[in-house]
């Protein structure tokens, strides 16, 4: 069976989720993977559209029924591992992110990843050190911030109750700099406010009107 798909299909579909367009790439990566199921490209594009689409379970049973040969590359094998995670399945999602990094082992991405599925298996140090690291790759991504975060809520007391909200505030804020669009933070950061007892940044986060764009001028 021939598993060439030409390059501007394969372009087309990163348009379509470039621009928010998930349904449509979902769609036209269907079409592909029935001509081309054997292309691990196709495998892996479908699998991200489907997760963008949040059809984790279709995008796992995919992954699990396809061919070794197919599946095992380091970028399939890093789509499966996110959405193992949105399925709550945290040892599969290490397990099959931890394969990726043993193909591509400084990759930034896989280890954010990886942190984050080890975040949630409660291994909370070398969840620390592979965000750093992601961190120091990408200092203007937002995802990095927002999972360390997301790490120093879920991990017990480290140093003091003050210490912590204080790191945890720094973190959610600068997420919202790099990406106000995307920011999740905002109910996190309210209650750090709270506990840090800054009411009045606590209001006005629950409100809506912190944290606020920083002006670059």
């Amino acid at each position: 069976m021939d598993i060439d798909v030409t390059q501007a299909e394969l372009e087309a579909v990163d348009v379509f989720l470039a621009t928010g367009k998930n349904a449509e790439a979902l769609k036209l990566m269907r079409s592909l993977f029935a001509r081309a199921p054997e292309n691990p490209k196709v495998l892996n594009g479908i699998m991200l559209a489907l997760y963008l689409n949040g059809r984790y379970r279709e995008a796992i049973k995919m992954f699990e029924e396809a061919p070794p040969e197919v599946s095992s590359t380091a970028w399939t094998l890093n789509t499966a591992s996110i959405n193992y995670v949105s399925l709550g399945k945290f040892v599969a999602a290490e397990q099959t992110i931890e394969r990726a990094l043993q193909l591509d082992p400084n990759n930034p991405e896989y280890l954010l990843n990886d942190a984050i599925a080890k975040t949630n298996l409660r291994k909370f140090d070398i969840g620390e050190q592979k965000i750093r690291r992601f961190i120091e790759a990408h200092p203007n991504d937002a995802r990095g911030y927002q999972s360390m975060a997301d790490l120093i809520l879920r991990r017990p007391l480290y140093g003091t109750a003050e210490e912590n909200f204080g790191k945890m505030v720094y973190y959610i804020e600068k997420s919202f700099q790099l990406d106000p669009v995307r920011f999740r933070g905002r109910k996190m950061l309210a209650v750090c406010y709270f506990a840090l007892k800054k009411y009045d940044k606590w209001v006005q986060t629950l409100i809506g009107k912190w944290p606020v764009k920083e002006s670059k001028l």
